[in-house]
């Protein structure tokens, strides 16, 4: 089963999509200027069921650390005592190293609240990038699209 989420993770890390425009600003949006240094603290979330992950937002190269629910090393707590709560163990990370030298310029990464798409956008070389990561419960997959 596991062997199965990485594989169509990895699959749909591959697909191209060029000339992609900046994802808009609305209400329910979460954006920020530079790549998140800590997974916990500042990746963007996406996945609201038994898949998920952190997206980082590199620029050379896309951390997304990922988890899935068999991984949950807890049980009920209706006590909501901190104590007792159990933690998710980590699947593993998804690196994606794309090319690119120099300083990246117009970086912004965000996650659209409203449809828990995460993008991350910047120009490098002349060249501008465009990625989008979402999580599809119904589907039982991650998408990553590049």
């Amino acid at each position: 089963m596991i062997f199965r989420f990485l594989t169509l993770v990895a699959l749909c890390a591959l697909a191209a999509n060029a000339g992609a425009a900046s994802a808009a600003s609305g209400p329910l949006t979460l954006w920020y200027t530079k790549p998140a240094h800590s997974p916990i603290n500042e990746s963007l979330p996406i996945g609201a069921g038994r898949i998920g992950g952190l997206v980082l937002g590199g620029v050379e190269e896309e951390q997304i650390v990922l988890n899935e629910s068999s991984l949950w090393s807890g049980d009920a707590n209706p006590s909501g005592e901190y104590d007792s709560m159990g933690q998710y163990e980590m699947l593993g990370e998804l690196l994606i190293r794309q090319p690119g030298g120099g300083s990246a310029t117009g970086y912004r990464r965000d996650l659209d609240l409203a449809t828990g798409v995460a993008h991350v956008d910047y120009s490098q070389g002349g060249v501008t990038f465009h990625r989008e990561a979402f999580v599809s419960h119904p589907d039982n997959v991650m998408v990553v699209r590049l």
